[in-house]
């Protein structure tokens, strides 16, 4: 049994802004805009991560070096474009296991169908099956469903073409498939986890991103409700005023993952960390 305070982030994810002139603290996390002076404005020691938005200054990779920070710059497109790991794991707890794969992908496809009310999820995952397409491709491809909804909710609420559409509608979802899982990186790292080590996707932290997989999903469902319900503002889908639209959704992405309904996404996810670490992660899948 996991001790409740293990669920509490001890450190928070630092994001920075390159061209605007502010400081916002959202609840215990912050929200660092602007210039490299407001950096000081903050305790250091209390940042676990730091998210450099849309820009890599030089002085941000100096500065936070010896301070054993992981620093990820997060391009205009929502990937990471560079890295700076402040250590990496030694230890690596590696279940390579098709049974395992198979499970969760079978929870994250009957999670898309009841999240969507559809049957699309499941439909696509046992017919990629029938040919035989790879458990990681298979993953890949689910991805398409809540994309498809995104996109879908932006052009039937605002006034946008396609093409802007389909950009915003990319990187938002890469937004949340990049900052949720690295921001468990140095978590996964202190509970004997090599955040490197996972089965089902490709990318870095590969770990950290199968074991992250259920609850974004459930957090793009309620990125798309806000488009449906106009919480975005139509100028803020202009490439001027995107950059503020994305403090909009990164306040939405800490609150749902670290602040917010006392951590029951942190709780969720300590647990499937520690299923599997004790190699019964597929019955956590199996049983949900």
């Amino acid at each position: 049994m996991i001790l409740f305070r293990k669920y509490i982030p001890e450190k928070k994810n630092l994001f920075i802004f390159g061209s605007y002139p502010n400081v916002f603290e959202i609840e215990d996390t912050y929200l660092i805009v602007g210039s490299d002076r407001l950096i000081h404005q903050i305790q250091i020691s209390d940042v676990e991560n730091v998210f450099s938005i849309y820009t890599f200054p030089i002085w941000l990779k100096h500065l936070l070096k010896i301070n054993l920070i992981n620093i990820f710059y997060i391009d205009q497109t929502g990937n990471i474009k560079n890295f700076v790991l402040s250590k990496r794991s030694d230890r690596i707890i590696h279940h390579k296991d098709e049974n395992l794969a198979f499970k969760l992908l079978s929870k994250k496809a009957s999670t898309i169908d009841r999240l969507f009310k559809t049957d699309e999820a499941t439909n696509l995952f046992h017919y990629s099956l029938k040919t035989c397409l790879s458990l990681s491709r298979i993953n890949h491809d689910l991805d398409y469903i809540p994309k498809a909804h995104l996109m879908d909710a932006i052009k039937l609420n605002y006034k946008i073409t396609n093409t802007r559409a389909r950009e915003i509608t990319q990187t938002i979802m890469n937004l949340i498939d990049n900052i949720v899982p690295l921001s468990f990186y140095s978590k996964f790292m202190n509970y004997g986890l090599s955040p490197d080590s996972g089965f089902l996707n490709d990318s870095f932290p590969s770990l950290t991103r199968d074991l992250t997989e259920i609850q974004r999903i459930s957090f793009k469902k309620k990125i798309i409700h806000l488009f449906h319900s106009h919480f975005f503002e139509s100028k803020d889908l202009s490439r001027k005023h995107f950059p503020l639209t994305t403090i909009k959704i990164l306040k939405q992405l800490s609150s749902y993952f670290f602040y917010g309904n006392r951590f029951k996404r942190m709780k969720d996810i300590y647990y499937y960390m520690e299923a599997y670490k004790r190699g019964k992660l597929y019955e956590v899948f199996g049983c949900l």
